[in-house]
Order: structure tokens, then sequence, then C-alpha cells
């Protein structure tokens, strides 16, 4: 059960997303998907306190949910179960959003630059 979606890993960092976000995030391949601590830590092959970091920061961002649910036996800790809060798609678009703002400022400074020894 690993993670099949290493092109979308890849094109989110590159992208500006964090390494250890973007693998959390690619775990997800449906948008209805609910998964464990545990589901993405061997989809995204990555260890706990990883796996913790990533869904942090996507939970800070509104693009991930947790909901806790107990145990069958009803004894231990509850699990932690992420679902997304928008479609893949949605998540993207504001990245790529976020991403284009970024370049365009770059673009601005540089144009600022040539002007300013011009």
């Amino acid at each position: 059960m690993k993670n099949e979606r290493p092109q979308i890993t890849e094109l989110l960092v590159a992208n500006g997303l964090d390494k250890v976000a973007a693998r959390v995030l690619a775990c997800f391949a449906d948008d209805d998907d609910e998964l464990t601590q545990v589901d993405m830590e061997i989809k995204a092959r990555l260890r706990q306190p990883e796996v913790s970091i990533g869904t942090s920061y996507l939970i800070e961002r509104g693009w991930l949910a947790c909901r806790k649910r107990r145990k069958d036996e009803g004894r231990g800790r509850p699990i932690n179960l992420y679902r997304l809060t928008m479609p893949m798609r949605d998540i993207v678009s504001e990245i790529v959003r976020e991403r284009t703002r970024e370049i365009d400022r770059q673009q601005e400074l540089a144009e600022e630059l040539l002007q300013a020894v011009a």
C-alpha cells in the first residue's frame, strides 16, 4: 500500500508545498478518503512524527479535518481519522494561485532592480 502518486508529490513540492505535507496530501487518492495516521505512514512511507507534522500543517491550512473514533473494544486511545475538507482540485488551485502571486511579485522585484541600475 505505497503512495502511488509520486508525480503529484513532486509537483506539489515544486509549487512550494513542504515535502512532508505534500507526501501526506498525496495519500488522499479520492476526495472522500478517510485515512488513519497509520494509513498515511504506510502510503507516504513516513514516520509517525513526520505524518503528525504534515497533518498539522494541512489542518492549519484548512485542507484537512480530523475526527476521533473510539476503538471497537471501547478501551485505549481513540483513532484519529483524517479527510480532505475540500476536493483535491480546489486545494491544488489554491496552491497554484499562491505560487502565481509569488512569481508575479518576484518578477516585479526583478523589474525594479533593472530600473534601479539603468
